[in-house]
C-alpha cells in the first residue's frame, strides 16, 4: 500500500507521537524547537487529513475550547512506523487501541512529555540529562534499555543527570488514584525489592533513585506511610524512595526541590 507523502518534519512528528503517545500541539511545537506556530498548525491538519494522526478536540464547551488539541497516531502513522527500522512491533500493536484510552492515561502521557521537555531545557554546561521512555529505542547495552530488567518493573521514565564525570540515575513512575490500593502497594514493594535485592547491579553505575509521582494528596500520604512501614520492617537505612504530588511536578518540574524522601 502506498502511503500519502509527508515532509521530513511531519515524519519527526510521527516519531514524537510514537515516543510519547499523546501530545498537544503546543508540546509538539516545543519538541521541534519551531518558532513558527503557523507552520505547525498547517502540518498537523494535513497529517490528520492523511490519517497519520487522530485529533482530540471538543470546542463545544468554553473550557475545552481554551485548551490546545491533543494528537495521537492514526492508521497511516502506524503503517509508516512499520516501514521504519528500530521500532518494536509489540509496542506498535498497542497503538491500535489509542482511541479507547482513558483520560487518566492521556493525562499521564502528556505529563511525561512535559517532564522530558523539562529535562531537555535543564540540560546545560554544568549538568546534562539523558532519558528514555518505553517507546524510545535504546541499545541493549544502554542503562535505559526497557526490554532488559525493566520488562516487568516498567517505570514510566528512566533518566540520568551527569555532572562532570558522575552519573546519577533515576526511575520515575506515576501512582494514580484509580489504581486499586493493593496494586499501589505492590508497585512500591517492587521498586523496594529492585533496590534491596541488588537487581540494579550491573545495569547502573550507582544505586538509582526511585521517584514516585502521586496523583492526589491523599495518595501521597498513604504511599509514604506504607513505604516507611516497609523500610522499618526491612531494617533498610540506605535505601530511599521519594514522592511528590502531581500538582507540584506540573508546577515546578522534576529537577526542583519538590520530592519528599522516605
Amino acid at each position: 500500500m502506498t502511503l500519502p507523502k509527508i515532509t521530513h518534519q511531519q515524519q519527526e512528528i510521527i516519531k514524537l507521537q510514537y515516543q510519547y503517545r499523546f501530545l498537544s500541539s503546543t508540546q509538539i511545537q516545543k519538541y521541534l524547537n519551531h518558532k513558527n506556530k503557523g507552520r505547525i498548525n498547517s502540518w498537523l491538519p494535513d497529517l490528520v487529513e492523511k490519517k497519520y494522526l487522530q485529533r482530540i478536540y471538543d470546542p463545544s464547551t468554553f473550557w475545552k475550547n481554551t485548551q490546545p488539541a491533543v494528537y495521537y497516531l492514526g492508521i497511516n502513522g502506524i503503517r509508516w512506523l512499520k516501514t521504519q527500522s528500530g521500532y518494536d512491533t509489540t509496542l506498535i500493536s498497542k497503538i491500535y487501541r489509542e482511541n479507547s484510552r482513558s483520560d487518566t492515561f492521556i493525562a499521564t502521557c502528556q505529563l511525561l512529555a512535559d517532564i522530558c521537555l523539562d529535562l531537555k531545557t535543564q540540560s546545560n554546561n554544568s549538568a546534562s540529562f539523558g532519558w528514555a521512555t518505553e517507546n524510545i529505542y535504546t541499545s541493549p547495552k544502554s542503562p535505559y534499555y526497557f526490554s532488559g530488567i525493566f520488562s516487568e518493573l516498567r517505570p514510566l521514565l528512566i533518566f540520568s543527570r551527569k555532572v562532570k564525570d558522575k552519573n546519577d540515575y533515576y526511575l520515575l513512575d506515576m501512582l494514580t488514584a484509580k489504581l486499586p490500593a493493593y496494586r499501589t502497594r505492590k508497585r512500591i514493594r517492587s521498586y523496594l525489592n529492585f533496590l534491596t535485592e541488588s537487581e540494579w547491579v550491573g545495569h547502573f553505575q550507582t544505586l538509582p533513585q526511585i521517584l514516585l509521582i502521586c496523583e492526589t494528596k491523599d495518595l501521597l500520604i498513604r504511599s509514604k506511610r506504607y513505604t516507611k512501614k516497609l523500610l522499618i520492617e526491612a531494617e533498610e537505612e540506605n535505601v530511599h524512595l521519594s514522592f511528590a504530588q502531581e500538582e507540584e511536578i506540573r508546577k515546578s518540574g522534576v529537577t526542583t526541590d519538590v520530592w519528599e524522601d522516605i
